[in-house]
């Protein structure tokens, strides 16, 4: 064992502190604050992700994505996105516009169409009646307010 101290600050495992210990390979842990859990838990996903991409054997590429789909439920979970409702909308997906196996790349597409407006038929303005405070103000003289038309 070195006599050096390798420190990292990385979102690990819940399990991990006592898998340290068991092994007599002590360690100092805590606790993350909810807004620095948030920003570990993307963090984390990045770190996994790549090693899913560069992991040198199937294991540990295998291990790695495990990782990514721990931490992606989490991400629903800080989201706030109902795991069920996900679920559905992939598949849906998958059925209307399929997955990504046929390795499909978008060169160029027309600019989307502007939105159609549904033109609302002139809605009858109701006919007001004149009120009260505005009958003294015309005589059948045509004065208004003072003024003669």
């Amino acid at each position: 064992m070195s006599d050096s101290t390798f420190v990292n600050g990385r979102l690990v495992r819940d399990r991990t502190p006592m898998a340290l210990a068991d092994a007599g390979r002590p360690a100092i842990f805590r606790t993350a604050t909810p807004a620095e859990y948030e920003r570990l838990v993307w963090e984390r996903l990045m770190f996994d992700l790549l090693r899913v991409r560069n992991g040198r054997t199937e294991h540990e590429r295998t291990r790695a994505m495990a990782d990514v789909r721990e931490l992606l439920r989490e991400v629903s979970h800080l989201l706030e996105l109902n795991p069920l409702v996900v679920d559905e909308v992939e598949q849906r997906a998958r059925q209307e516009r399929g997955g990504f196996r046929a390795r499909t790349i978008l060169i160029s597409e027309p600019p989307p169409a502007p939105p159609v407006r549904k033109q609302q038929p002139p809605q009858p303005q109701p006919q007001r009646e004149p009120q009260a405070d505005t009958a003294f103000l015309m005589d059948p003289l045509g004065v208004v307010n003072g003024w003669v038309r």
